[in-house]
């Protein structure tokens, strides 16, 4: 009896961690479909910024192509206003005169 009984207890353990192993694997698959999803979604995050990064690039060019026209615009205004007061002046002294 005695060996009969260490036989059935042997048997219980083994199908107790056999059991363990079949939780452990279904946990395992779970984990791994996470981190697999996780992975996706880091990718995605990653090539968005990347997206963002070149778009975010182009503006800052037109940026700086919009502040040098602007610049050169100032300057042409500038110009244009000196050359006003100039007439301005020349066509007061030909009154006064």
């Amino acid at each position: 009896m005695g060996r009969f009984n260490q036989i059935e207890s042997l048997t219980n353990q083994l199908a107790s961690l056999l059991q363990q192993n079949e939780t452990q694997k279904t946990d395992n698959k779970q984990l791994q479909s996470q981190f697999d999803e996780e992975k996706s979604a880091h990718i995605r995050s990653q090539s968005r910024i990347e997206t963002l990064n070149e778009e975010m690039d182009k503006k800052d060019k037109t940026l700086i192509e919009t502040l040098a026209s602007l610049n050169e615009a100032q300057k042409v205004s500038a110009r244009l206003e000196g050359q006003l007061l100039q007439y301005q002046q020349s066509t007061n002294n030909k009154k006064n005169d």
